[in-house]
């Protein structure tokens, strides 16, 4: 029947976000349509069919033109650039590669450098396309492609993680501070662009083994940020600083580098959680709408501040802890929570001394808001 094979348009599907993140443009959330502006979010290296163009682009910009007439064009092209590489001297085939090679490392594919992958489930990376090279100048490449495949991946997170609101404010700052190193390195490598082509006075001219001495800190400090970027993934909140903190102690205790980029982002990343923390110990009052404290209110009337003592004691029912945002400083210190409790959550014959850590910043907060509700109440 023809109302079972009805497909729906962009118009005509609903997108389902958080009631607290502000509307965002269609174009940020995927449909999977092929018309998403991926070249706006920084993934369109990752889509397979980024080098052929739709139907009915193809009937709107080249109606005249057969396609088989263009994909031979393009194939027989990319062979004529293979062939004259192999056959030229080495200085020409180094001077070539370095500007192949600069593009690349900016997120640039060539003629000769592509990301691509040898099946379709593995992620794909940068590699050379090509007849054989000198071995020299194909060792140096190999150890330089590393470093553009990461910042292909690290720079996806960052743009795509950023037009989500839903993410969270955590996140977020993870990805600007990301940010803040991928402007140094794209900046480092501009210059580096820009000696390659400048006319040197002394005769000392860029070759291939003087860029990798010059990006060797890059390579460690971008191979840091794809672990991260990895860690991270789909996480935010408390999560994802605890994801951070356990990649910290298990990968890099002796890594002064990589211990240094990520306290780095740790101490900007916990800012807001540190916020959160103040405003539940001081007053009782939090405003989490993305979920990334570690603790959840579950009340309503608790969240929008109407708890008054005529509606009752309900004090489990007010709010809870979640687990996953629970930081690792904090439940290191904590004992097992005990098993009987009292209507305030703890047991009568325990002192506040002997308390957990996540008790103590649980009951804390429901008393601070119990206090202000028996003020405003009064």
């Amino acid at each position: 029947q023809r109302h079972n094979q009805c497909r729906p348009t962009r118009k005509e599907t609903f997108q389902i976000v958080s009631p607290d993140a502000p509307l965002c443009p269609d174009w940020v959330h995927p449909t999977g349509d092929g018309l998403d502006r991926i070249y706006l979010n920084g993934t369109y290296l990752l889509q397979r069919d980024r080098h052929q163009l739709r139907s009915e682009m193809e009937l709107n910009l080249f109606s005249e033109v057969r396609t088989r007439s263009l994909s031979y064009d393009d194939d027989h092209c990319q062979d004529e650039h293979n062939q004259q590489l192999g056959l030229q001297r080495i200085d020409t085939q180094e001077r070539i590669l370095l500007d192949e090679i600069i593009g690349a490392m900016m997120g640039l594919e060539g003629h000769y450098f592509q990301l691509q992958s040898e099946n379709e489930n593995d992620p794909p990376y940068f590699s050379f396309v090509g007849d054989e090279i000198d071995s020299s100048l194909a060792s140096l490449v190999s150890r330089i492609l590393p470093l553009c495949t990461n910042f292909v991946y690290v720079n996806r997170y960052v743009e795509s993680t950023l037009c989500y609101y839903e993410c969270g404010v955590i996140a977020r700052i993870l990805c600007e501070s990301i940010g803040y190193i991928l402007q140094e390195y794209l900046a480092f490598v501009s210059n580096l662009n820009y000696s390659l082509h400048e006319e040197h006075t002394d005769g000392i001219k860029v070759s291939m083994s003087m860029i990798h001495v010059q990006i060797k800190p890059s390579i460690r400090t971008m191979s840091v940020l794809a672990r991260i970027v990895n860690t991270v993934q789909g996480k935010k909140g408390g999560a994802l600083l605890v994801s951070l903190q356990n990649l910290m102690a298990k990968h890099y205790n002796g890594d002064e580098k990589g211990n240094e980029i990520i306290l780095q982002l740790l101490n900007k990343c916990a800012a807001p959680y540190a916020r959160m923390m103040r405003s539940w110990m001081n007053g009782g009052r939090l405003h989490d709408p993305c979920n990334e404290f570690m603790i959840e209110i579950t009340s309503r009337a608790f969240r929008d501040s109407h708890v008054t003592i005529k509606q009752g004691m309900e004090w489990i029912d007010w709010c809870k802890v979640q687990d996953e945002n629970v930081l690792k400083s904090i439940s290191i210190s904590s004992i097992d929570a005990p098993k009987k409790r009292s209507i305030f959550g703890v047991e009568r014959h325990r002192s506040t001394s002997s308390m957990s850590a996540v008790d103590k910043v649980h009951t804390t907060g429901k008393y601070w808001r119990t206090i202000h509700a028996c003020n405003e109440s009064a």
